[in-house]
């Protein structure tokens, strides 16, 4: 993925999932600090200064919620999930136009358990 790419679909997700987290009924909820978690072990995978530095916010989002964590309310729409479906298809979108390859599935690996619906293996 290029690296204005990776940018911009980096920068939604941390603007998204920053949204999120200012909905009180949000920022402690185990969804919400699952989704986070998983976004930080994706951004770990990219050498941009903009994934460093929101993986890094992730993390600290995740320490300041230590101790705090609460049960899923069974909202009727998860919040979280949005951002998240959405950095997952820039990223197989960029990842399958980067390689030629239409069909490509994107740089999800099989232990990412929140990919988009068309990024599984």
């Amino acid at each position: 993925m290029t690296g204005h790419g990776l940018d911009d679909a980096v920068e939604s997700l941390r603007r998204g999932l920053g949204d999120v987290r200012a909905m009180n009924k949000c920022a402690t909820c185990e969804c919400f600090l699952g989704v986070v978690a998983q976004a930080a072990a994706d951004l770990k995978r990219f050498e941009s200064p903009t994934a460093a530095g929101s993986r890094d916010e992730f993390e600290g989002w995740l320490a300041e919620a230590e101790g705090r964590i609460r049960s899923c309310q069974h909202c009727e729409v998860c919040v979280p999930v949005g951002p998240y479906q959405r950095f997952r298809e820039a990223l197989v979108a960029a990842s399958s136009h980067d390689s030629g390859d239409p069909g490509a599935d994107g740089p999800c690996g099989a232990d990412s358990g929140a990919c988009a619906p068309r990024c599984r293996n």
